[in-house]
């Protein structure tokens, strides 16, 4: 748990977050620029089958914002260990966020 700890509050910085990303997305590019990033909620609820809410959290989430728009969001999640139901509780995540925002419109 220390480790994951650790991992967020590194990756939480603008610098290290941009670094992480134009590295390994865009070549070493500086694509993404710290000062254009920010950082967004990482809390999200997810229906069960049986209609009960679940409560999750995200490790990092930032938007890149320029000139006032928000471009894109990125987030990360760290893993210690294979875990096979990552990318269904990834989803899970982005489906509650989609359904906020068009009960909010």
């Amino acid at each position: 748990m220390q480790k994951d700890i650790s991992e967020k509050q590194l990756e939480s910085l603008n610098d290290v977050f941009a670094d992480i990303f134009n590295n390994l997305l865009f070549h070493g590019r500086k694509i993404l620029l710290e000062d254009n990033l920010v950082s967004l909620p990482t809390e999200a609820f997810t229906k069960n089958v049986d209609g009960s809410l679940r409560q999750g959290f995200r490790d990092i989430r930032k938007a890149d914002k320029n000139l006032g728009i928000f471009r894109i969001i990125y987030q990360v999640e760290n893993q210690e260990a294979v875990n096979n139901t990552m990318p269904e509780r990834v989803m899970g995540y982005e489906y509650a966020s989609y359904e906020e925002q068009s009960r909010a419109s």
